[in-house]
């Protein structure tokens, strides 16, 4: 509210006028003065700077005052409006009543000239929302009274200007030197990608209560996004298995040595926070991302488990899910979970869920060409930007997760006439054997689906 009264001071206003169902109307700024002459030109009667309102006939009275108001420039603001109807596009009667009273308000109200001011005004009544749909769209449909402003995500300045703000709360502060403190802010910024400035502001505060200091600025974001403190990513046992983790995993793996060597080098890049996942924004993708491709029985899904116990101590701490099963457009809200108002919208998403219960582990999706394209859209953003918005509007966060993907392509391929034919033959050499799964995963991505940008974000 504070951001909204400074744009509108600039504008001459004298006052806000607040609404909400839970408190009723208060007077912004909280100033006594302007409480008395809020109530005096207003007919409001204020206790303890509060007026109980208790129907929608008597919210439509006042904000009929407000607006008809030629004294002084003041507005409404109608707080939490999304919780003004159960049911915004269906509304019963009194409500129904209410949204007609305002849009006719809308139409009628003529504009406000103050003394000395030839510009055109009015007293407006602000809606804050959470989706446009929270009011009835025949409310705002066409009427040019009636501005939709839709606040977007801060961009990275906007971000770095509040990391600056927010810097004293972090321990350590004081006693850094500047370039330390503008090191923090870029980080702080960078790792809040996509993030709203609320978000930066509950990791500041996350970070005071915490204790955590300037320079574990990724500690109080990563902290935030999966709601765990202990990162295993950091635990000095896991830097010391790495050192052998390539005859650990070729001890149960066998026969896969290219496999494992670049294996063991994205488990070290992903350790030492390098991995090329990470380029982008430091923290925005997944911790690691593998593709492994090859025949039924060659060792796969073994060795995503052994790469799971050798991280996290647990061989069932990965989540597998059979794309076979997702070979339907509809099965992508599996993933997800349904939208609201559809069965199962309660229930969330497989995959989101996973996810949510375990921030830290490795997903593997089996056999990943057998899934409808437009599952695979859904991994666009996992690989892109390391998060998923569920059904019910929460965002996930793949950031501290190893995905790894697997697929049978290029092992047999369809002739001519449609007859699928083995394409890699025992004793063919490994560079063969390469070049014709590269090819094979390259052409069913590329060509047969018209989606090579899944193969861009997954990488070489």
């Amino acid at each position: 509210m504070c951001c909204l009264w400074r744009f509108v001071e600039s504008l001459n206003f004298s006052f806000l006028l607040i609404y909400d169902r839970i408190d009723g109307i208060r007077v912004y700024p909280p100033v006594e003065s302007l409480r008395v002459r809020a109530a005096k030109l207003l007919n409001l009667k204020l206790q303890d700077g509060v007026m109980p309102v208790t129907n929608l006939d008597s919210l439509g009275q006042i904000v009929r005052r407000v607006v008809e108001l030629r004294e002084l420039r003041v507005g409404f603001v109608i707080d939490f409006a999304s919780r003004l109807s159960p049911n915004p596009q269906a509304p019963d009667l009194l409500e129904y009543k209410f949204y007609t009273a305002m849009e006719k308000l809308s139409l009628t109200t003529e504009c406000l000239r103050l003394p000395g001011d030839s510009a055109t005004m009015f007293n407006p009544v602000i809606w804050l929302l959470n989706r446009a749909q929270d009011i009835p769209s025949w409310l705002s449909l066409d009427s040019e009274r009636i501005s939709v402003l839709t606040l977007t995500r801060p961009d990275f300045e906007a971000r770095l200007d509040a990391a600056q703000v927010l810097a004293p709360q972090f321990r350590g502060f004081s006693d850094v030197a500047e370039s330390d403190r503008t090191a923090f802010a870029m980080r702080f910024a960078d790792g809040t990608h996509a993030m709203s400035l609320q978000s930066m502001v509950d990791i500041a505060q996350l970070a005071d209560h915490q204790h955590i200091h300037l320079n574990d600025i990724d500690d109080a974001v990563r902290c935030f996004k999966v709601g765990v403190m202990e990162n295993p990513w950091k635990k000095d046992y896991l830097k010391e298995k790495i050192r052998n983790a390539r005859l650990h995993i070729e001890d149960r793996v066998k026969g896969q040595r290219q496999a494992t060597v670049k294996t063991v080098d994205i488990l070290m890049r992903s350790v030492m926070a390098l991995t090329g996942a990470q380029v982008r924004t430091k923290g925005g993708r997944p911790r690691g991302v593998l593709f492994f491709a090859g025949a039924t029985g060659v060792g796969k899904t073994e060795l995503a488990k052994t790469l799971t116990q050798l991280i996290f101590g647990d061989e069932r701490a990965y989540t597998r899910f059979d794309m076979s099963e997702f070979a339907e457009e509809h099965a992508a809200t599996r993933l997800l979970g349904a939208p609201p108002g559809y069965i199962g919208y309660a229930a969330g998403g497989e995959l989101t869920n996973a996810v949510k219960q375990r921030p830290f582990s490795v997903i593997l999706f089996d056999e990943i060409e057998k899934c409808h394209p437009r599952v695979l859209d859904k991994f666009l953003q996992i690989l892109e930007d390391g998060r998923l918005t569920d059904g019910q509007g929460m965002t996930v966060y793949f950031t501290e997760s190893v995905i790894i993907f697997t697929s049978n392509l290029g092992i047999y391929v369809e002739d001519d006439e449609g007859h699928r034919q083995q394409n890699v033959h025992p004793g063919d050499p490994y560079e063969t054997v390469e070049l014709k799964v590269r090819q094979a995963i390259e052409d069913h991505f590329k060509y047969r689906l018209h989606r090579p940008e899944i193969l861009n974000r997954i990488g070489d």
